[in-house]
């Protein structure tokens, strides 16, 4: 019964702001539950995880109702039918349940526009007309593609998408005759290129697409999916390996003010949508910046997708921005790690010990340097502060929070290769499994480590920075003044 019960939900659905040729609108897209992709081997894609080859056409309509309930309830404008893989195969969604699927849809007054997706071997200008027939007058149809990348190397051989480069042009075609609008998926950053490379690639995709719909005469939108890392794909293994990391939030942000400058337009009234969902697919294994500023940089990218104005994705910005351009320029080592004794050890009892660790995020910041820190460490720090007094709390974050903004601190997750060497390095086998993740880490990477542990400064035989003592330096304007109101929070730990 309880697998009956799944086959009636949506596989996933989500809401985001859209704009729908100059006019914010609310979409809501819908994953539905079906028996899966009859191709399914492109190479970053995990939605066989809810496929059923049981679902029969009575789960669909009942999948297709709660759709229905929720953009009533909704007032939606635009809503993206999505299955596990082509609307078009007759296998998949036969044309009695994609007729049902239409006509019931033409019945929501708020409802403009509709997206559909399918490869386009079961794709045709017959069946494209016969679905916008169902629909309102009023009402536009967008067929979608996973055209991907222009670059035949990345879309064949890489992603596997076995989409040669035809398919665009005849999918084209078919949406002038039938009087259909042309959607193509773009992957940003799949797995073998760089930060800079997604990025030119992206682009370079973008104005391809258009180039193409202006040949053909079709309204053309492009989708744009940054890459996360689904489960048991290859890219999931490179990243594992530590030789795939998800592209930057400034990435994403950098493909759009990129594209809209070779439109030269200042809003681009609809033509670009950014997916920043990963239909929980990736354990948020997906773009990231600092983990500081994500949420608020995310949140700004979504609105774009609403606004279209390039003018508010130029104005953001975040201290660890400074970083990712150093990446796009060939990438930045980053040379010092520190860890929750050091960062902790700016309030610790000893006067010395303070001081020490104090003046040393001075410098960094005044050399405008980058510094990281495990996520782990860095929640061993937060998870200190919360065991301190209300009281206390109100005069450490104010500090911090300032800190977070002017310093460039990089957090990580451990990637395969940090764990793979704090398991097996003779170095650290008798070391705590805390100290073995995060010095593995730091030996991988290539960096050193700054730590007031007592005893990780024995160890001469590891990449150990020990803090020198000195005269007290003092942190720029208005952050030495709230450093010294953050003092009411003292530790006394050195590990």
């Amino acid at each position: 019964m309880a697998k009956d019960n799944t086959r009636n939900t949506l596989a996933f659905q989500t809401t985001t702001p859209i704009n729908i040729k100059g006019k914010l609108s609310k979409r809501l897209m819908c994953v539905y539950r079906t028996v899966g992709c009859a191709y399914g081997q492109c190479t970053m894609c995990d939605f066989a995880h809810y496929a059923d080859p049981k679902i029969k056409e009575s789960n669909l309509k009942a999948q297709h109702e709660e759709s229905i309930s929720n953009l009533r309830k909704g007032k939606y404008a635009q809503f993206d039918l999505l299955t596990l893989g082509n609307f078009f195969n007759d296998n998949e969604i036969s044309p009695k349940i994609r007729r049902y699927f239409l006509q019931t849809l033409s019945k929501i007054k708020t409802l403009k526009r509709i997206l559909i997706e399918s490869r386009r071997a079961y794709t045709t200008a017959d069946k494209l007309k016969k679905c916008k027939s169902y629909l309102r007058d009023d009402q536009i149809l967008e067929f979608a593609l996973g055209y991907e990348s222009s670059n035949e190397y990345i879309r064949n051989t890489i992603l596997k998408k076995a989409v040669p480069e035809e398919h665009l042009d005849q999918s084209l075609k078919m949406c002038k005759e039938a009087g259909v609008d042309f959607v193509s998926y773009v992957l940003i950053k799949p797995h073998h290129l760089s930060e800079a490379d997604g990025i030119r690639d992206s682009v370079d995709t973008a104005m391809h697409l258009f180039s193409k719909g202006n040949e053909y005469g079709v309204y053309t939108r492009i989708c744009f999916e940054p890459v996360f890392v689904t489960y048991e794909t290859p890219i999931e293994e490179y990243w594992k390996k530590g030789e795939y990391i998800p592209l930057q939030f400034w990435s994403t942000s950098q493909v759009m003010i990129n594209i809209a400058k070779k439109l030269k337009e200042t809003n681009t009234e609809g033509k670009l949508f950014i997916g920043l969902s990963d239909e929980n697919l990736s354990s948020e294994r997906f773009s990231q910046n600092c983990g500081v500023c994500d949420l608020k940089i995310k949140s700004e990218i979504q609105k774009f997708n609403g606004h279209q104005d390039i003018k508010q994705l130029n104005k953001l910005y975040h201290c660890c921005k400074e970083h990712w351009k150093k990446v796009l320029k060939g990438g930045e080592n980053i040379h010092e790690y520190v860890d929750a004794s050091s960062f902790l050890g700016m309030h610790h009892v000893e006067d010395k010990v303070r001081i020490a660790c104090k003046n040393f995020f001075v410098k960094k910041l005044s050399q405008n340097a980058t510094i990281g820190i495990s996520l782990e460490q860095m929640g061993k720090c937060t998870d200190t502060i919360w065991h301190c007094s209300e009281k206390e709390q109100k005069g450490y974050y104010p500090f911090m929070d300032k800190l977070n903004t002017e310093l460039k601190v990089v957090q990580s997750n451990y990637n395969e290769k940090d764990i793979q060497i704090s398991e097996t390095s003779n170095k650290l086998k008798d070391l705590r499994i805390v100290d073995r993740l995060k010095v593995g880490m730091v030996m991988n990477r290539g960096g050193n480590l700054v730590t007031i542990n007592p005893y990780l400064l024995t160890r001469k035989n590891l990449p150990i920075k020990e803090l020198k003592y000195g005269k007290e330096l003092k942190f720029p304007g208005k952050l030495e003044d709230l450093y010294k109101k953050s003092l009411a929070v003292r530790i006394c730990t050195k590990d």
